[in-house]
Parts: C-alpha cells; sequence; structure tokens
C-alpha cells in the first residue's frame, strides 16, 4: 500500500443506515474520521479523485466493499439498498448494460455514462441534486443524533419527500456549501452549513402539483426498492401501449399518439413537465416516439409520468407478463388488417373502376401512384387489390430517388462549391488578421503567404478545385 493510502485510510467505518446513499456514507466516514483530504480518502475507497454529487451512477463498488468491510457484505447489496440505480436499470437499453455495469461494479471509464441512464443532455432541464427534507433530518437527529443522505431524495427532477409530502431543501442557495458542484464532505443539518435558512433545491410549485410530485416521488421510491427488477426497456413499453389501448386510445393495432400527448398536456402543467424532464413541444415529441416503437423512454422523469398517466401504479410481474403477451399478438393482428380485401369479379364494377383511373390518368398525364391513391382513394385501392394484372400495367411503379446527372450537371456542381468555399476560406482568413485577439506567428506567416489549403482536402478533390486548392494571396 503506498504511504498516501496509508494516511488516508479511514480507521472508522460507522454502520450504513437504512438507505442511505452510497455517498452520503462516504462522506459520512471521512467526517467520522476528520479526514482533510477528501482527495485522498476517495482515491482510497474507489481510486478516484473526484466524487462529483449526488453520484448517482457509482464506480468501483468492488473495492468500496472491500475498503468498508464489514460495512457491506456485497456488491449487490450496494447497488440494491444504497443507489438510484434499481429505479433507472430497467429503462437502459440492453446494448449499455454491459458497459454500465463495468463501470459501476470495476470502474472502468466509459465515456458518456450519465447519458446511458438518461442523466445528461439537452433534455436535462432538472437535475439531481444532494437534498434534503427537513422532517426526515429532524427525526434523524432525534432518533440517531445525526442526519444522513437518503437515496429516495436525490431522484431527479422530483424535489419532494415521499414519506412527508413536502419540498425538499439544499443550502441557503448564497453560501459555497450550497454550490451544487461542491465536493466538501457534509451531513444533512436543520439550517445551511453557514448558518442560514435552507432554500427550496427545486423551483416552488403550486399545492396540486405538490402533489402530484409527491405521488411520483412514492412511485420512484417503489422502484428504488425493486418494483420492476427484472423488466427492460421493451417489456415496459409493451405495457405502455398495452394500457394505452385498454384506456381506448387505439385504432387496432395503432395509437392515436396525438390524443395522448394532448391529454397528457391537459393533465400536467408546464412546470411539472419541466420538473420532469418531459416537456412536450415541437421537435419534443418523445411520448410519441416511445410509444410508436413500444420501447420506455430512457429518462425516468418520463416514465413516472407514463407510469402515473396510465394508471397511477407500478406493473406487477402479471401486468408485465400480459403486456408481453399483448405485443406478440400485435403482429398477428397487423398480418391480419393489411390482408388485401380481394372480392368475388365483378365485370361491370371492374370496368366502372377502369373508366374512373384511365379519366384520371387523362386529366393528369404525369401523375404516379401517390397521386392517385391521394385523389381516387378506395376506387384505387379496389383496382390494386381485384384487378392487379391491369393496375400494373397502366400505372407501373417509378423508380424511386433522383434520376443519374450528367457529366455537365456534376461539373458545374463542383464548380460552384469550389467557388463557395474559396470565398469562405479568403473571407475566414480576412478575419483571423483583423478581428479580436492576435493570431500565432506561425498561423499569421502562413496567412500572408497565402499557403494552399490542399492538406485540408483530398488530392482528387483538391485538383478538381482550383480555387480552394490553390494559394489564396491577400493583397
Amino acid at each position: 500500500m503506498s504511504r498516501s493510502h496509508r494516511n488516508s485510510r479511514p480507521t472508522i467505518c460507522p454502520p450504513v443506515e437504512f438507505e442511505e446513499s452510497v455517498l452520503g456514507l462516504t462522506w459520512r466516514t471521512i467526517c467520522a474520521n476528520g479526514a482533510k483530504r477528501v482527495k485522498g480518502v476517495a482515491d482510497y475507497l474507489v481510486e478516484r479523485r473526484t466524487l462529483q454529487p449526488p453520484w448517482i451512477v457509482p464506480a468501483n463498488l468492488t473495492l468500496l466493499c472491500k475498503r468498508l468491510s464489514p460495512v457491506f457484505q456485497s456488491v449487490d447489496e450496494i447497488v440494491r439498498n444504497h443507489t438510484c440505480l434499481p429505479a433507472l436499470v430497467p429503462f437502459v437499453p440492453q446494448k449499455h448494460i454491459a458497459s454500465l455495469l463495468d463501470h459501476v461494479i470495476s470502474g472502468q471509464h466509459i465515456r458518456g455514462i450519465a447519458a446511458v441512464v438518461g442523466m445528461s443532455g439537452k433534455f436535462a432541464v432538472s437535475r439531481s441534486v444532494m437534498a434534503m427534507c427537513p422532517l426526515c433530518v429532524k427525526s434523524d437527529l432525534e432518533r440517531l443524533g445525526f442526519a444522513y443522505w437518503r437515496r429516495e431524495h436525490m431522484v431527479p427532477g422530483l424535489g419532494y419527500c415521499p414519506h412527508h409530502g413536502i419540498p425538499l431543501v439544499a443550502g441557503c442557495g448564497a453560501c459555497q456549501y450550497s454550490h451544487t458542484n461542491n465536493r466538501r464532505a457534509r451531513l444533512p443539518q436543520l439550517l445551511c452549513w453557514c448558518g442560514q435558512p435552507h432554500c427550496l433545491s427545486h423551483p416552488p410549485v403550486n399545492d396540486e402539483d405538490g402533489a402530484l410530485l409527491t405521488r411520483m416521488a412514492r412511485t420512484a421510491l417503489l422502484l428504488l426498492r425493486g418494483a420492476l427488477s427484472g423488466a427492460t426497456p421493451e417489456l415496459m413499453g409493451a405495457y405502455y401501449h398495452m394500457r394505452a389501448q385498454e384506456l381506448g386510445y387505439a385504432k387496432r393495432t395503432y395509437l392515436a399518439s396525438e390524443q395522448i400527448l394532448r391529454d397528457i398536456q391537459r393533465s400536467y402543467s408546464p412546470a411539472v413537465l419541466e420538473r420532469l424532464n418531459a416537456s412536450i413541444g415541437v421537435g419534443r415529441n418523445w411520448a410519441a416516439v416511445a410509444l410508436g416503437k413500444s420501447v420506455a423512454p430512457i429518462i425516468l422523469g418520463r416514465n413516472l409520468l407514463l407510469l402515473d398517466f396510465f394508471g397511477g401504479k407500478v406493473p406487477t410481474p402479471d401486468d408485465l407478463n400480459r403486456a408481453e403477451d399483448h405485443v406478440g399478438s400485435l403482429d398477428t393482428r397487423r398480418d391480419q388488417y393489411r390482408t388485401r380485401r380481394v372480392e368475388d369479379f365483378d365485370e361491370g364494377k371492374r370496368d366502372e373502376v377502369r373508366e374512373a383511373l384511365l379519366a384520371f390518368q387523362n386529366d393528369y398525364p404525369g401523375a404516379g401512384r401517390t397521386s392517385l391513391l391521394r385523389t381516387l382513394g378506395r376506387t384505387a385501392i379496389w383496382a390494386r387489390d381485384n384487378d392487379a394484372a391491369w393496375y400494373e400495367s397502366t400505372f407501373p411503379s417509378r423508380r424511386r430517388g433522383l434520376l443519374p446527372q450528367t457529366e455537365d450537371v456534376r461539373s458545374a456542381a463542383r464548380k460552384a462549391f469550389d467557388e463557395r468555399t474559396a470565398i469562405h476560406i479568403f473571407k475566414n482568413q480576412i478575419r483571423l488578421l483583423s478581428g479580436g485577439g492576435t493570431p500565432k506567428k506561425l498561423t499569421k506567416s502562413l496567412l500572408l503567404k497565402g499557403t494552399t489549403r490542399e492538406h485540408g482536402v483530398e488530392r482528387q478533390a483538391s485538383r478538381a478545385s482550383p480555387h480552394t486548392g490553390g494559394p489564396k494571396t491577400l493583397r
């Protein structure tokens, strides 16, 4: 063992409390040992210098279990009882499970691990913070003499205690201790660590939205305790699809996703949707995509919203079994609906349909099958299904895609592209020389000499683009 590890090795390992977060126990261990260098203890426990709060996706739990023995009996105990992973893993795509476990169990560095569990991205308006419930803190102080960080308060976006139904707090919001990136080890207190009253961990909402978020926080608590153990995104997506059909949002095997979106927007306020990272609007049609693909979204808040919308309960194993059977029956029913409706031969109707289609062809000589089906609808479909040979010969299918371009067209396109690129490079050189800041001597020298840009494009493309590949002398 290195000298730094010997100096940072904790001599006191306090017993873990019920549903205490793994980062909370690490901080409590640091406080109990009076360690001055948090980085040293963190390096000893998990071989990481930084434990970014709230550490929703922990790393190297195998080493942590060994270092804090006999506090923990196994890595599985830590994951099941002291992390938020039981609520997140059911919605993680199967292709990412192996890399997630490598990171959590053995500490292997995985880029973008937060995105794997739906914790980061452009959608992540509401993020997880080290929050606490004032009543839970008061109860812990009376019962234990100290308070500890609970994992149910770290669930991203909710901001309400599932036990007491009150908003969570997270420091005064003005001091260094309240900063979301502050990594100093500390325990929950009735007042902020600077002595000021606490502020809310999330923006305030009205009482109705608060009751709704409390209900979802209690659902999240059930997920943390393993209510969806063994579920997959596909299985949960099948459950949502089944519940949507049972609630009347079905058109045969398809769902009326637009109606579902309208009802979600009527049932939940914009503040709640934003808090759950589930806002719906232009470019954010996540619910329609999830229901259309029958795959649960990766973001926990969106799944809590769908669970609440489709009945307000966590599915039981029997519900998931029914959902699996439901998805298996969808393909069979789709095949039945897609079967062509071939009717008994009717020469009079055939002649009538042909006459209508030929009249359309005469009025619109260049029209194809798409325009025909859009205009005549069922009449064209009848001909396609019951008079297929005549339909194919009269309205032959057309080759999809663009027509092949001639060499003249391609040459003109290359010339125009070459000129646009050369103008762009010239303007960029002028901007670098005359804009703010001072270019490096090498950069300035190259620009003034009009050095060729040939190194930036392939040789063959450079030969075909004399303006781009040639020198740009600035005069």
